[in-house]
């Protein structure tokens, strides 16, 4: 069974950069659950082309805060079509809870009207599958969760008690989960990263992982495959997962780093605006977790940053696991959303569907022959024809030279000196003159600004505009051209910096 997470940053977006329509584009990704985040799409933006695809079933969560932000879309090969799917971690969109996966918590953190407005902004899908191997009894079914979990900026740590929330009531529910006899994992863009080997910004500056969200999100997560007593010594030793131990603290499992511990530059997204991708600058923030019950059952895992298509790239992961499929998808399945079932139509197909008409088009008629009006004159009006010598052979330039006068002048032509009246009157034909060339003067609006050149490569800087908060608040600066990257890297950026203008003093 093989597991992929991508944060597509825009579901639309991804599919025109890769030119793909939505069915080759799951298919590429070869996997039989795919689960994406940052779809940026909400319920009326999708269409025919996006709400599923064939030999796939979708479950979406979008975000009802606002358009263009969030979301998320698992899907799910028809193989292994899940026996339940729920959208949101505290419950509320249920509208039956026997729909849903079960093992709802009544903390406060889950009951808290900050952790429903996170769920309002589309960051959970979860789909419950059967074990096959395990029949009905314990430990028969496997959860997953795919996540996009809140952003603290270093700037704005207004949303870090929104995200320790999140945190908390991902793990109450897993934790419940595990006490029930299922197996979870957990996949999705965490915005965190665990270890410094994780982050090329915390090798440069290692106090960058000293913050609250990390500290936090660690409590949960470890990354030694073979520290618990349920574990095998190797992965390929064990072929199912044993059934769970409700009296041991809910650890979940980083399946990368349990199979690669060492390796370097295993990034995940990579900043656009400094284009660090081509160096190689980013951090490993896209996970796949699991609880230690399946520690076991992980074979591969890999961070695949050759697939391009958005400022993050796909991580998979195999188990040894084989998953059962479900009579009939869930209630939560896109492929009851009414608007494509065939039940609704949209207006353009009602009028599309209309018969041709038959009859005759109507004939114009001159209305001064309408009515009876005694009045009236009864000799037709016959309209005046346009003159085809004065509008046929025209260029698009003879519309800007000057014209005036009537129609019967050459149009274009150059006037003699004003002509002055006995009554001193001046005409006005005698103003109109031939316009001045004003070349010189729109390559001083349009002329090319002088070129600056960073100290470090002598090449062309680039113009960007400070966007922090502060007196330096939109005031635009020169920098190096070149990606950002590690310290004493010659290929990445070098430290030049000047400001375009004077800070005003005030």
């Amino acid at each position: 069974m093989k597991v992929v997470t991508w944060n597509v940053n825009g579901l639309r977006a991804v599919l025109k950069n890769q030119g793909k329509d939505l069915r080759s584009f799951l298919d590429c990704l070869n996997a039989d659950i795919i689960c994406l985040q940052e779809t940026k799409a909400t319920r009326d933006q999708l269409d025919s082309t996006t709400y599923s695809a064939q030999g796939y079933n979708a479950y979406f969560s979008f975000s009802r805060a606002k358009t263009g932000y969030s979301g998320v879309v698992t899907f799910c090969c028809e193989s292994v079509t899940p026996l339940r799917a729920e959208e949101g971690l505290s419950g509320v969109f249920l509208e039956r809870r026997e729909d849903g996966v079960g093992c709802y918590c009544e903390s406060p953190v889950t009951l808290s009207p900050e952790l429903q407005t996170l769920d309002n902004e589309g960051r959970c899908v979860m789909t419950e599958h059967a074990l096959e191997e395990f029949g009905s009894g314990l430990g028969s079914s496997l959860v997953v969760l795919n996540l996009y979990c809140p952003r603290v900026d270093a700037d704005n740590q207004s949303r870090l008690e929104y995200q320790h929330k999140f945190y908390t009531a991902l793990m109450e529910r897993c934790m419940a989960m595990k006490n029930a006899g299922k197996h979870v994992i957990v996949v999705g863009d965490f915005n965190c990263s665990i270890q410094p080997i994780d982050s090329a910004y915390a090798q440069d500056d290692p106090t960058l992982l000293d913050t609250p969200s990390r500290k936090y999100f660690l409590q949960f997560v470890q990354s030694e495959l073979c520290t618990g007593p349920q574990s095998s010594p190797h992965p390929s030793t064990q072929t199912h997962p044993p059934p769970t131990n409700s009296d041991a603290p809910l650890r979940l499992l980083d399946v990368f780093r349990c199979l690669h511990p060492d390796v370097q530059g295993a990034f995940s997204w990579w900043h656009t605006v400094t284009d660090s991708r081509k160096v190689n600058y980013g951090k490993r923030i896209d996970l796949i977790l699991c609880s230690s019950s399946l520690g076991g059952c992980v074979v591969s895992s890999e961070v695949c940053q050759g697939i391009m298509g958005s400022d993050h790239c796909p991580v998979n992961a195999s188990f040894s696991l084989t998953l059962g499929k479900a009579p009939k998808p869930p209630t939560l399945c896109s492929k009851y959303f009414v608007e494509f079932s065939g039940k609704q139509q949209t207006l353009s197909s009602l009028w599309s569907s209309l018969p041709p008409r038959n009859a005759s088009p109507l004939k114009r008629t001159d209305c001064s022959s309408h009515g009876n009006d005694s009045h009236g004159d009864s000799t037709p009006v016959t309209k005046k024809k346009k003159d085809s010598k004065s509008s046929a052979g025209k260029s698009l330039a003879s519309f800007f030279k000057p014209h005036c006068g009537n129609g019967d002048e050459e149009q274009g032509s150059l006037r003699g000196p004003p002509k002055s009246s006995q009554d001193g009157v001046v005409e006005m034909d005698s103003f109109c003159e031939a316009p001045k060339p004003l070349s010189s003067e729109w390559k001083s609006v349009f002329s090319a600004p002088k070129q600056v050149l960073c100290t470090g490569h002598e090449e062309p800087c680039v113009l960007r505009t400070a966007k922090k908060q502060g007196p330096n608040f939109n005031r635009q600066f020169y920098c190096c051209a070149r990606p950002g990257g590690f310290k004493g890297d010659a290929n990445a950026r070098c430290n030049f910096f000047m400001w375009t203008t004077k800070l005003r003093k005030t």
